[in-house]
């Protein structure tokens, strides 16, 4: 096993961005964009440069809400940008957003670069999109601090510039209806996105990046914004934003495809609650109405969804994902994609009994899209025996969820969104370029062989980023552990991420006694990440729950995806 270098053990919380803010300005590092002078500040921890909170699009408030972002196509005041510190987050609703300042000037975008850096330097660059089911997070989460990524970069000899940007969540960049549609106006979120790439094809090399070496990375929401990027369009970048792509559990097809007429019974509600559905002009109207009314009305249960996600807009969705993909309608460039082994104990509704009541949950969660007869072929193909249920490996112990056919459901849940999802993905990938496949399979130190290997817990693995009590979700734990075991799989996941970004392939990490990992189309298989206590990383054929899987991933139309 390799030892752990130093600053991997070092604790570094979001202040230590704030270091070297109190420094003149003249002494401060600065990159010039085409607004200007960017300065940011020095983090002597790590000897890196940090930007944080640089706009790269106009504030999208007052008469700019629920509108396209716009380029900002002027100078900074006085020719300079003060980026010592991040920006408010986008407004959302929900856990990953407590402790921050909400705000909708909030379409900013941080670079994180090793101090030596300068304008020129063409280095790679892993541009991360966060994660939040489209209504909830920021790139200013402290579990997504990319100093050590890019500290790692450093230390392989390999130095790759980071990147996190904002996007607007929840109904500020997701609202959907039949208006909105009508207007050209679905998927803000998604075009944020895409403007921020643009900024960062237009600006990195200020950085000392390289425009034409950007990777793409994401988990959850931030992987299917990607998977959405793959198939904007149909397929076509021109130019490229992108080349190449990691997707932490999340793909094309892993949600239902919304359409506008199916969110407008909850715009309905939303434009009531804030006196706007009698108007001449219902977004004009939307636009005017106070901040935190317009914030509290995305929140309330009658107005809003789960998640206002993406809809088939004809435009940057123009139709179901699985149809473009088995249509070839997709940006074809290398990827990596994996997911978590329990999966569906985090989306599984629970408290399912009886066979009809599985029917039933998958019925709606389906939309219902999904014929009663195919769902209940899809059931007829997993086991009700609890040993052969989510959390796998869990034998008889009953579920936390306390439904007697739980584990079989969460199965079925797991495959219909994060894992058969997947297999789909690289297959189809892997017949036109480069596809790297995990599955990660390590209980973290803070979860019960019960709750099993979850979605998200892979993350801190890859990000290997200490967070000190107090900072981590909690409060109190760290997500990702910090035993000898747990600092060697989060140095493989953190060194084979940043080998696939420098060099398009993840077998240049430099770690001692990690399996040869081979592309998708030799063999068909996964790495499968475990810590030595549970026999440790290696590889795995992809072939588990073939039948329920293949079923799912055929008949995908048919759930409306």
């Amino acid at each position: 096993m390799p030892s752990v270098s130093l600053s991997q053990l070092i604790t570094f919380g979001a202040l230590a961005y704030h270091v070297a803010s109190g420094s003149c300005q003249s002494s401060r590092p600065t990159a010039t964009v085409t607004n200007g002078s960017v300065v940011g500040v020095e983090l002597p921890t790590f000897n890196q440069d940090f930007f944080g909170g640089i706009p790269y699009a106009q504030p999208p408030v007052g008469d700019l809400r629920l509108r396209h972002p716009l380029s900002i196509n002027a100078s900074f005041t006085n020719g300079s940008f003060d980026a010592s510190d991040y920006s408010p987050i986008c407004p959302g609703h929900g856990s990953d957003d407590v402790g921050y300042t909400l705000g909708e000037d909030c379409l900013t975008i941080n670079v994180v670069r090793p101090s030596n850096v300068s304008a020129g330097a063409d280095l790679p660059v892993m541009l991360w999109i966060h994660g939040g089911g489209y209504f909830m997070g920021s790139s200013r989460d402290t579990r997504y601090n990319q100093s050590y990524i890019v500290n790692r970069s450093v230390e392989m000899g390999t130095p790759v510039i980071g990147v996190s940007i904002n996007y607007r969540v929840s109904h500020f960049g997701f609202l959907s209806s039949r208006q909105i549609h009508l207007n050209g106006l679905d998927n803000l979120g998604l075009w944020d996105q895409r403007l921020a790439l643009h900024w960062v094809q237009e600006n990195i090399a200020a950085f000392g990046g390289d425009p034409s070496k950007v990777t793409v990375w994401g988990e959850s929401a931030g992987a299917m914004s990607i998977s959405m990027h793959l198939i904007a369009f149909g397929g076509v970048q021109d130019p490229p934003l992108f080349r190449a792509a990691i997707m932490e559990s999340g793909n094309p097809t892993v949600q239902m495809t919304y359409t506008p007429d199916l969110y407008q019974p909850f715009f309905d509600n939303l434009t009531a609650a804030v006196n706007c559905s009698e108007a001449q002009d219902i977004l004009a109207c939307l636009r005017a109405v106070p901040y935190d009314d317009f914030f509290a009305a995305g929140g309330n249960v009658s107005t809003a969804v789960s998640t206002w996600q993406p809809v088939i807009d004809s435009v940057f969705v123009p139709g179901f994902p699985s149809q473009q993909l088995k249509e070839g309608k997709y940006f074809n460039v290398p990827i990596l994609n994996g997911a978590n082994t329990d999966e569906g104990y985090s989306f599984g509704p629970g408290g399912i009994n009886t066979e009809d009541d599985l029917i039933d949950a998958l019925y709606a969660s389906t939309l219902g899209f999904a014929r009663n007869s195919t769902l209940r072929t899809l059931s007829s193909l997993y086991s009700s025996d609890p040993a052969d249920g989510v959390p796998y490996g869990s034998g008889d112990l009953p579920s936390l969820k306390n439904g007697t056919l739980d584990k079989k459901a969460d199965s079925i849940y797991g495959d219909l969104t994060m894992i058969g999802t997947r297999r789909n993905l690289v297959e189809i990938y892997s017949n036109t370029t480069t596809a790297w496949s995990y599955r990660f399979d390590h209980v973290p130190e803070y979860a019960t062989i019960q709750e099993g290997v979850g979605h998200f817990v892979e993350t801190p693995f890859v990000f290997n980023n200490p967070l000190p009590a107090g900072e981590a979700p909690t409060g109190t734990e760290n997500p990702r552990g910090n035993s000898t075991d747990d600092l060697y799989l989060g140095l493989t996941m953190q060194s084979q991420w940043i080998s696939f970004a420098v060099h398009l392939d993840p077998n240049f990490h430099g770690v001692d006694g990690v399996p040869y990992w081979p592309d998708y189309s030799n063999g068909t298989q996964n790495i499968l990440y475990r810590n030595s206590t549970e026999g440790g990383t290696t590889l795995e054929v992809d072939n588990w729950r073939q039948a329920g899987i293949a079923f799912i991933n055929e008949w995908s139309m048919d759930f409306g995806r």
